[in-house]
């Protein structure tokens, strides 16, 4: 996401750009209305600067604003390994002769068929 504007920037050699630590996953970061917004507008390739953290401070304590950045970044991860888990997993067939799956219990706890 930097790379255009770190090109631009090495005629100013007193300019320092940082990524972020966090590493943010894409999809989250659309779930937020300034990026999704932009994107859905867009008619031309562009370099924009955001500064999430600090818009959020304006409504919100920084402990707050922080906890979202982490929460977002979780649910990229938590997605990606849910995945993998229910991919593993052996479910019910549905039919007329046996009871349907109880939804009420813990299904990640049925093991896989092979192992993987």
């Amino acid at each position: 996401m930097l790379d255009p504007l770190e090109v631009h920037l090495l005629d100013f050699p007193n300019i320092v750009i940082k990524g972020s630590e966090l590493q943010l996953p894409f999809q989250p970061c659309l779930k937020i209305k300034e990026f999704g917004d932009l994107i859905l507008k867009a008619a031309e390739p562009q370099v924009v600067l955001f500064n999430l953290y600090d818009d959020w401070l304006k409504s919100l304590s920084s402990y707050a604003a922080f906890s979202r950045l982490i929460l977002m970044k979780i649910m990229m991860v938590r997605e990606q390994r849910d995945h993998k888990h229910f991919k593993r997993m052996q479910f019910l067939a549905f039919d007329d002769e046996g009871p349907p799956l109880d939804y009420a219990d813990n299904v990640l706890d049925v093991e896989p068929l092979d192992p993987i």
